[in-house]
């Protein structure tokens, strides 16, 4: 592959991984300075995502199947972040996948 191909080539999206990490995060070894950056991670994709899923809310009609979904999605959002980050095992692994859920519902309600 040359450079110049490779300056072309599509951005790897680091969500999925990063979603896949924090729901595996109960069965591992992670660590208390992990469990915080994936936590920063995580509440900055969930940040990025609230505006975008709020637009789609604002553009569906109220009632409906694709509204209840968005407006969930975001008070579901807002509460989990309204959590401090946990860094013990149990209690971390348990944070890390409730943020991960959260920005997937995101992502499903703004799609």
């Amino acid at each position: 592959m040359t450079i110049e191909h490779q300056e072309h080539a599509p951005a790897v999206d680091p969500i999925p991984s990063l979603i896949a990490e924090a729901l595996a995060a109960g069965h591992n070894d992670v660590t208390a300075e992990r469990f915080r950056e994936l936590d920063k991670l995580l509440r900055e994709e969930i940040d990025r995502l609230k505006p975008i899923v709020q637009r789609v809310a604002d553009r569906t009609p109220q009632r409906s199947r694709g509204w209840y979904a968005a407006v969930q999605a975001l008070d579901a959002a807002e509460l989990d972040l309204s959590y401090q980050v946990a860094t013990t095992p149990i209690a971390g692994s348990i944070h890390v996948a409730e943020l991960a859920r959260r920005v997937i519902e995101l992502r499903e309600a703004g799609a």
